[in-house]
């Protein structure tokens, strides 16, 4: 017996000695003690996030038995078929302790990143970590994480959106009369209701530099932009990064990175909306329409490309 115990303690110490030689067998996971550093993860498994169009919270996600090249992925069914997809992914690293790795997880960035619907029902996600991306069998483990979103909601302007070049006179190198690439978005059914956000991500880069290209650098915030967005068929106003005290009824922002945050009316008395958006400017009637006949010359900026 005596030596049957020395052997197995032999096996023992050897598979100890394995596993430490290894140094990332053991699996990643979120950090809820301190025992190896003062703090823990913010975000733990069944969390729920509440987000509002405006709201600006962070949270750290902290890892336990990670490294600098550590991600989370962000996994959700988006399209309904039983397939989870990548829809976001964080992997800018703090270190925190040896085998201690952090990511901050703002408002603003699920906003951008994770599409949410504000039908009051929370948004289920799978939060997949990665101990190490640099390496072919990396170590991972899963995590739920709810999205319980309140006055916005999101749709991706990805692969669906067009960016193609605009069509020019032969004897031009650019289009005088518009952006030298034209784009669009069209989406239908969006959940919205009186007073909401409902943000449309350029996560087509295309399609985001097309959008930007309309405004000059010298753009002043407020400034009209020659593009249009159509809400329910209507054509609203569109403003760069933020919208006069006077804009009244829905209207739309254009963000620097592309995106458009179409803030819909607080007397809208439907459930959802469709957006149509275009770096096309509008025609003068429609201009004028849309802005009114003034003398601060907006429907001016809205028909004019220059």
């Amino acid at each position: 017996m005596t030596g049957t115990r020395k052997g197995l303690g032999a096996l023992a110490l050897v598979a100890m000695l394995l596993i430490s030689a290894m140094g990332g067998v053991a699996a990643i996971g979120v950090d809820t003690e301190t025992t190896t550093s003062s703090s823990t993860s913010d975000l733990q498994d069944g969390d729920t996030i509440n987000v509002t169009a405006t709201s600006t919270s962070e949270r750290t996600l902290q890892l336990t038995n990670a490294t600098a090249d550590a991600a989370v992925h962000v996994k959700s069914d988006t399209d309904g078929d039983g397939t989870k997809e990548t829809v976001a992914t964080f992997d800018d690293m703090t270190k925190v302790a040896d085998g201690q790795y952090k990511t901050n997880i703002s408002d603003k960035e699920i906003r951008q990143n994770i599409p949410v619907t504000a039908d009051g029902q929370a948004d289920s996600w799978t939060f997949e970590l990665v101990n190490d991306t640099t390496v072919d069998s990396p170590t991972t483990s899963t995590i739920t994480v709810s999205t319980n979103a309140s006055g916005v909601s999101t749709v991706e302007a990805g692969s669906d959106a067009t960016a193609e070049d605009a069509e020019t006179l032969p004897f031009l190198d650019s289009n005088l009369l518009g952006p030298d690439t034209s784009a669009s978005y069209d989406a239908d059914g969006i959940t919205a209701s009186s007073g909401d956000v409902v943000i449309v991500e350029a996560q087509n880069s295309d399609y985001a530099d097309a959008f930007t290209g309309i405004v000059g650098s010298d753009a002043a915030e407020g400034a009209v932009v020659p593009a249009t967005v159509q809400v329910n068929g209507n054509y609203e106003e569109v403003y760069y990064k933020s919208a006069p005290d006077a804009a009244s009824g829905t209207y739309t922002v254009l963000e620097d990175d592309g995106d458009l945050r179409v803030h819909v009316s607080d007397d809208f008395d439907e459930s959802s909306i469709d957006v149509s958006t275009s770096t096309d400017n509008l025609g003068f009637m429609d201009a004028f329409s849309v802005y009114g006949v003034g003398i601060d010359g907006k429907a001016l900026d809205a028909a004019l490309p220059f």
